[in-house]
């Protein structure tokens, strides 16, 4: 019954937006705007749709949380006389930090490869 639902919505909002890109060139009715706007705040297919839009949204920033690795820093220096070397694991470590911050900027999932730049 909850897939039918779950078709019903998506049938509705799909068939929604395809005529509503139609009339986009020609101003609606302000009565026929507010018709549809209290259709569409009394619907509960589309309330559970906005549900599980922002449920998938907090389960994503829920996952990120968990999986994503946590950094505290607190900064001092010293100058030192000799430049500072890591050995390979902390190299590594270091190297796919920065990798997972590039693809958080880039908006790229943490779990997608990382993309490979061709040069020529």
């Amino acid at each position: 019954m909850q897939k039918n639902q779950s078709r019903l919505s998506i049938f509705f909002l799909a068939f929604v937006c395809f005529f509503s890109s139609i009339y986009i060139a020609q101003q609606l009715d302000p009565e026929l705007k507010s018709l549809i706007n209290k259709r569409l705040n009394k619907s509960h297919g589309v309330k559970i749709q906005y549900f599980n839009a922002e449920q998938a949204q907090v389960d994503q920033k829920l996952a990120k949380s968990v999986f994503l690795p946590k950094d505290t820093f607190n900064g001092s220096y010293t100058r030192l006389d000799d430049n500072i070397s890591f050995d390979e694991y902390t190299q590594n470590i270091l190297i796919s930090k920065q990798k997972l911050l590039i693809k958080e900027a880039a908006a790229i999932a943490f779990n997608s490869p990382f993309p490979v730049l061709t040069s020529h």
